[in-house]
């Protein structure tokens, strides 16, 4: 305690605070995954991609319609629910480890 001529107040709210919560979506990038997606794209037919009678739009769609399940099976879409009174040092990633 300190001596002072000043007297103290303590003021309560009468309702308390709610914390906003809204669901993250991320995707994990780990080691792990990059070694599956690795070993993935290891079996690739490259050459039936680069097919040589493909337009490049036809070869740009080929390409996506074999890299996109990988990627989503490699790199899974992950949903996290955060709050605002969650730490700066919370990121999705350590909350969804947790």
């Amino acid at each position: 305690m300190v001596r002072s001529d000043h007297k103290a107040i303590i003021a309560y709210t009468r309702d308390s605070i709610k914390a906003r919560r809204t669901d993250s979506f991320f995707r994990g990038t780990r080691e792990h995954h990059k070694l599956s997606m690795f070993k993935e794209l290891e079996t690739v037919d490259w050459q039936k991609i680069m097919d040589d009678g493909q337009t490049p739009d036809q070869t740009i769609k080929t390409l996506y319609e074999c890299l996109w399940p990988r990627f989503e099976s490699c790199f899974p879409l992950m949903k996290v629910r955060t709050s605002s009174r969650d730490s700066v040092f919370m990121s999705p990633l350590v909350k969804h480890l947790l």
